[in-house]
């Protein structure tokens, strides 16, 4: 782990490397290495209660430089946190509908008309 601060300019994490992040409040100072997480969505599981307890959990989550979460629902999450707007950039998971052939029924549910078709040396990844 310090290696990889040491070595790099740019550390990014993602929240469920929740075992790594809590070094961040300290690494980040040491190296000066710029941080970015990846959010899927904040969780109470034992660690995290563990480090609210310890008054750490916000003071983590707050010591990144830029937060990328996967939908608004974890934005949301992040600023009821704390986290600036600015700091938070939305990149929804998710492909083009275009690159699979679907057709929407009137309860819009999602049917397939054939499996696409991607040779490995074509598969791409569409976002939104």
């Amino acid at each position: 782990l310090i290696k990889l601060y040491k070595n790099n300019d740019i550390v990014h994490f993602s929240s469920f490397d929740n075992h790594y992040i809590i070094f961040n409040l300290l690494f980040r100072r040491i190296f000066r290495s710029k941080t970015i997480l990846t959010v899927y969505h904040l969780e109470k599981d034992q660690t995290n209660t563990i480090l609210a307890k310890m008054h750490l959990y916000k003071k983590i989550f707050l010591s990144f430089d830029r937060y990328v979460a996967i939908s608004s629902f974890s934005r949301d999450q992040l600023q009821v946190l704390g986290v600036s707007k600015n700091k938070i950039i939305i990149s929804l998971d998710g492909v083009k509908q275009v690159a699979f052939p679907a057709l929407f029924s009137s309860a819009k549910k999602l049917k397939y008309r054939r499996a696409p078709k991607l040779s490995e040396h074509n598969k791409e990844i569409f976002h939104q």
